[in-house]
């Protein structure tokens, strides 16, 4: 990467539930920075997912300093973040409870109940967030249910990217992407919903303020000497890492689709228009005045090799790496002999959005080995995958190329596999980046500095096409999977009552 420590330069922060990737952009989007930092989880009983934000806060600052030491000439600092997350703070913008990630399942029976009346369809259909426990709007219900002295305590509920924006400007902002994902925003109106907001309990003041992402926000004084910023030095709120991945992929565009995998995944495409599903099968968020990004999560992406290497092929202190998984999958022929695999393993989001169903595979027999298994695991997730794209697909023109992103993308194995599965093209940029590029598009924007630029001018990745032959036998493993997915998903379904 070249240097470009006294040029103007643009920082870019991707806060994600495992890492945060500390990014520096030059203006025409080429990166010459690129760090990441592990954020811990706590998991202190099943279903539980959190993590302590001033921990998250710390790490921030620290990454931050160090761009700042390296790069004397920040134009600006812009933010994706996951989705999903909540947190309680008082009046001092202290956390009273550790924020809830979007996996956390404790709010499921509330989900449950809510999503088979006629009043979740309701919200569902006006804010484009489905009924389900990662929605902030059924974590908030819980708080009020089983934590009422945090709840009554709160002066404001804000995920963590609004955290961290409030620790550097003392302002609470919240972007239209990341308030789309909360299940009380109406993306049509730019406003917080009041409905949901009666069904809560909580006024208009516990939320933070919507802006666009484009929106500029001065730092405090303070906070910009202890990082060695700039006087002139502008923070940019921002949007959601889903959202940005499609923008900083150039995947805003008729018949372009984003899939990305990481621990979990998702499919995602754009179009001008808020668009729900009857079956509400799908999300559909606002990333800004311009575009709305639509399309399906799952649960399970490449954790599912994380827990094959530790729990199948190996052990907590030797587990067989992501790595030796695939070079085992590459060894197996498409379609794993007939075995499937269905990526259950922790509940699932689209198309079911029920968190009590489990994983299983299908069509077992004895002359299966590690190299079917591994094969069959890779593929389901794609399958998966594709299932939820064909969902997305019933409302929006159908895929005509993929942009890939997430861990994923250091696998041609997988990648290619991809484009043989749904017999589309696919292009990978610098997929680990996508998110934070498309935060620091909304820097060029904020900045007028934009000019024309976008991701699609500096496109010099990967390309996959698809090997029809092969697509050919990965059909009819696909067709098999869809056949069975519905028996699977009821058969394995548990009870919360």
């Amino acid at each position: 990467m070249a240097s470009i420590e006294d040029t103007p330069c643009l920082f870019a922060l991707d806060i994600g539930t495992t890492a945060i990737k500390f990014v520096v952009f030059d203006k025409n989007l080429e990166i010459h920075y690129l760090e990441e930092t592990e954020v811990h989880t706590y998991r202190p009983a099943e279903g539980e997912s959190e993590q302590e934000a001033e921990e998250v806060w710390q790490k921030v600052k620290a990454g931050i300093l160090k761009m700042s030491k390296k790069f004397s000439n920040p134009l600006s600092l812009s933010f994706s973040a996951g989705m999903h997350s909540i947190i309680p703070v008082d009046k001092q913008g202290s956390s009273l409870h550790k924020a809830l990630l979007w996996s956390d399942l404790r709010s499921k029976q509330i989900a449950y109940d809510l999503r088979k009346t006629d009043k979740g369809m309701k919200l569902y259909r006006e804010t484009g967030t489905p009924i389900h426990p990662m929605s902030p709007l059924c974590k908030l219900l819980w708080f009020k249910e089983q934590q009422s002295e945090v709840f009554d305590k709160a002066a404001k509920f804000v995920s963590i990217k609004e955290y961290i924006i409030h620790k550097l400007t003392a302002k609470y902002v919240i972007d239209y992407s990341i308030a789309s994902a909360s299940g009380m925003f109406q993306p049509e109106k730019n406003c917080w919903h009041p409905d949901v907001l009666k069904l809560i309990g909580i006024d208009e003041d516990k939320l933070s303020v919507i802006t666009e992402p484009t929106k500029q926000v001065p730092l405090i004084k303070e906070m910009a000497d202890e990082l060695q910023l700039p006087k002139d030095f502008t923070l940019i709120s921002g949007g959601s890492d889903g959202c940005l991945s499609n923008l900083g992929d150039n995947a805003t565009e008729v018949g372009i689709y984003s899939i990305s995998i990481g621990t979990s995944g998702a499919v995602r495409t754009v179009s001008d228009k808020f668009i729900t599903d009857k079956q509400m099968r799908l999300f559909s968020y606002k990333l800004d005045e311009g575009y709305y990004v639509h399309g399906g999560a799952i649960n399970t992406g490449g954790v599912a090799l994380e827990w094959l290497g530790k729990e199948m092929f190996g052990d907590e202190d030797k587990p067989l790496s992501p790595v030796e998984i695939t070079k085992l999958a590459e060894a197996s022929e498409p379609g794993a002999s007939g075995l499937l695999f269905f990526p259950y393993l922790q509940g699932e989001r689209a198309p079911f959005w029920k968190p009590d169903i489990d994983g299983a595979f299908l069509g077992l027999t004895i002359k299966h080995g590690k190299k079917q298994v591994a094969r069959a695991v890779m593929e389901g997730v794609l399958y998966n995958l594709c299932y939820v794209m064909g969902t997305v697909s019933d409302l929006h023109p159908k895929p005509v190329t993929i942009k890939a992103s997430g861990g994923f993308t250091k696998s041609d194995f997988w990648l290619q596999m991809l484009a043989d599965i749904s017999n589309c093209k696919v292009e990978v940029d610098d997929g680990t980046a996508s998110a934070a590029r498309g935060a620091a598009i909304l820097s060029l924007r904020a900045l007028g500095l934009e000019e024309g630029i976008s991701a699609k001018d500096h496109f010099d990745g990967k390309k996959y096409n698809p090997d029809k032959e092969k697509h050919k036998l990965y059909k009819k493993s696909y067709n098999s999977f869809v056949k069975f997915m519905p028996e699977v998903a009821s058969y394995s379904e548990k009870s919360v009552d």
